[in-house]
């Protein structure tokens, strides 16, 4: 297949899930107002520790390098739900092609197997970035959130974050292609990241063994260097040792995913229950 027949596919493919999520107008609302939903008690709750003069809010600084703990927390609520939302859309579109029984047709196709997940990666990332957007400026209006940033450094920023997390979709594909479970796989690991990647809270506030899990999890490098940007107005020099991790991780998570994908998928293959419900 050549590079223009699979932008074809993808785009068929993004196209029909976009259609697919538009159809249901009341669904699509709740991808808007659930992670403002889940960002606001954290919100309420961070005010509540910070006392009522601002006194906790020295003690957060110590651990977090920033006094904007509102911005922290709806920086990294922001990602942790795009994160979220891409690993239940991956995950559930294999489980639903299993479900309407379409999945071995589209597995006979000469399509390569990732590019047939790309697409609905792709229509994801459409809505989650319309999401973010949305949750970014309803945090504006409703708790005062301000944020600047180098739009240049941002957008490297976004992008190698996009690659380092769709990455680790691809695993989360090829487990559910097996196992037949997309909730159960999915909610798991999304906990164990909310509780090991710096989501709401630094890393420097868990315990050592766990604070080194939390830094081999490419979410937790994706929100410090988007907080770094966005929170504090680090530059290019400031953030370049970050940005080079980060990088590492946009190139060796995609990889390391697929080449999972493909070896759960052959193992799917071998069982013969590529098929079954």
């Amino acid at each position: 297949m050549n590079l223009a027949a699979g932008f074809r596919m993808v785009l068929a493919l993004a196209r029909k899930k976009l259609a697919q999520e538009l159809a249901y107008k009341a669904s699509l609302l709740m991808w808007f107002i659930f992670p403002f939903l889940f960002i606001a008690p954290y919100v309420y709750q961070a005010r509540f520790f910070a006392g009522p003069g601002g006194e906790g809010v020295g003690a957060f600084t110590r651990l977090a390098g920033t006094d904007n703990y509102l911005g922290f927390i709806v920086v990294g609520a922001t990602l942790w739900y795009w994160l979220t939302n891409l690993l239940w859309e991956i995950g559930f579109s294999i489980r639903d092609e299993q479900s309407m029984g379409t999945l071995e047709q589209l597995w006979l196709t000469p399509a390569p197997r990732w590019l047939l997940i790309t697409g609905n990666a792709a229509a994801n990332t459409v809505i989650n970035t319309f999401m973010s957007l949305a949750v970014l400026g309803i945090a504006h209006l409703w708790f005062g959130l301000r944020l600047t940033a180098d739009p240049g450094l941002l957008a490297l920023a976004c992008g190698l974050s996009w690659l380092a997390l769709y990455g680790m979709g691809f695993f989360y594909s090829g487990l559910v292609m097996l196992l037949k479970e997309a909730e159960g796989v999915v909610r798991l690991g999304n906990e164990v990241v909310l509780a090991l990647a710096g989501v709401t809270y630094p890393l420097a506030v868990l315990p050592g063994w766990a604070g080194v899990l939390g830094k081999a999890i490419p979410l937790s490098w994706a929100l410090k260097v988007l907080r770094g940007i966005l929170l504090e107005g680090r530059g290019w020099a400031a953030l370049s040792g970050d940005l080079l991790v980060l990088a590492l991780f946009a190139i060796l998570t995609p990889a390391a995913g697929l080449a999972c994908f493909g070896a759960l998928e052959r193992v799917t293959r071998r069982r013969g229950i590529l098929g079954e419900y």
